[in-house]
């Protein structure tokens, strides 16, 4: 019988979940709420920890100090449809997983059995990701916390940042990315560094003449041209402030404007970014934008 420990949060998930995890470790420990347990740590610290995530955020920024503060704690999270949001910043913040609270005891039970195994030194770390996405080689660490992000980030459309030196693999992974989101528009790769710095709207937004009345689309850009699907923006620390401000704004409401037209375009597209240098000095410095960071 295993010694680790296991904490299950919330009576539904302890009358879900209790008599089949008993088999897999030495003990169960079952709270009501997430207030109970991180209360409870680290005087009762377990090696993996499932629970619902509540309607209160304060849970989160509580949450991510306890994981900060105990490195070594596997922190399972089921949350709602409405909640993946939460739950990715969460996963982002050094959580080991998250799963649909609707996900079946099978998907569940497996999660929490790699949790378990990743604190057991004899124990491999196990691939999650699909095959398709077997271009990650390797057995590090770092190459499984890949794997990780890929598949969980595949699973929603959320703006993504990746962060490299040249070389490191940022273009590939924005590729895994996109082939494992099964979306259904192409994937549109610019370099922004290559752009020359006077065209980039129009390359980017696209450009609109309006004659005898009648709007008329000459260009159109890489934004229409990746509806539906991924537009990775390679060295986006590159791209002019007014640039910027723009990609902002389809961030936030799916809209963009043609240079020169009027009307209001809109494209559902997953913006994936890239860059070498640190953004957040960047944003300090006045040299990027607060709102697109």
């Amino acid at each position: 019988m295993s010694e680790q420990r296991l904490a299950l949060v919330g009576t539904e998930l302890e009358a879900r979940l209790l008599a089949d995890c008993k088999p897999l470790v030495g003990k169960v420990l079952c709270y009501h709420s997430w207030s109970d347990c991180l209360a409870a740590l680290p005087d009762a610290l377990p090696d993996v920890v499932v629970g619902i995530l509540p309607a209160e955020l304060a849970v989160d920024r509580l949450l991510i100090q306890r994981m900060q503060q105990q490195r070594q704690l596997a922190v399972i999270v089921l949350a709602a449809d409405e909640q993946l949001a939460r739950a990715l910043h969460l996963f982002q913040q050094g959580a080991f997983e998250y799963l649909p609270s609707d996900c079946d005891n099978t998907s569940l039970l497996t999660v929490v059995q790699q949790a378990l195994r990743r604190y057991r030194a004899s124990a491999a770390v196990p691939a999650l990701i699909p095959e398709r996405a077997g271009a990650l080689i390797g057995e590090s660490a770092a190459v499984h916390e890949l794997q990780r992000s890929l598949q969980q980030l595949s699973k929603v459309r959320v703006p993504v940042l990746i962060r490299g030196e040249p070389g490191s693999g940022k273009r590939l992974f924005a590729q895994l990315l996109h082939d494992n989101s099964q979306l259904s528009g192409p994937l549109v790769m610019v370099n922004v560094s290559a752009m020359d710095r006077n065209a980039i709207d129009v390359e980017l937004f696209g450009l609109e003449r309006v004659v005898s009345g009648d709007t008329q689309v000459v260009h159109a850009g890489k934004v229409e041209q990746a509806n539906g699907g991924t537009l990775f923006l390679d060295e986006i620390a590159d791209l002019p402030l007014d640039g910027q401000i723009r990609l902002a704004q389809l961030l936030a409401d799916g809209h963009y404007h043609r240079v020169g037209g009027y009307g209001v375009c809109t494209a559902s597209v997953r913006v994936v970014a890239a860059t070498r240098h640190s953004l957040e000095a960047l944003v300090r410095n006045g040299q990027f934008q607060p709102d697109l960071y």
